[in-house]
């Protein structure tokens, strides 16, 4: 795994363990989905009457290289499902700290 993912899955631990569900989805979200553009290279075309087929292709951006392995892949959901089968055994008194299911 990468150097960068693994203080941001002991947030999320760490978060979860606080009883903070909801907080360690947010981290979650935010490794998963981020601030990357495109998460995987896309094909692009448009038809026109009498103007042809015009073809272009959208390269991934560079930021979603954090889940490029496929063990992190794995690893990240593994996580997120023990993150809310901990909300079921171990629910937070408030709920607003709670992942809405």
């Amino acid at each position: 795994m990468s150097a960068e993912l693994q203080p941001r899955m002991h947030r999320m631990v760490s978060l979860a363990s606080g009883r903070d569900y909801a907080g360690a989805n947010q981290e979650y979200i935010s490794l998963t989905v981020g601030t990357a553009k495109w998460h995987q290279d896309f094909m692009n075309g448009e038809a026109r009457h009498n103007k042809g087929f015009n073809m272009r292709k959208v390269f991934k951006d560079k930021k979603a290289a954090i889940l490029d392995s496929d063990e992190a892949k794995a690893f990240l959901q593994a996580l997120r499902r023990l993150i809310v089968v901990a909300q079921k055994a171990r629910p937070s008194e408030d709920a607003s700290r709670h992942i809405s299911l």
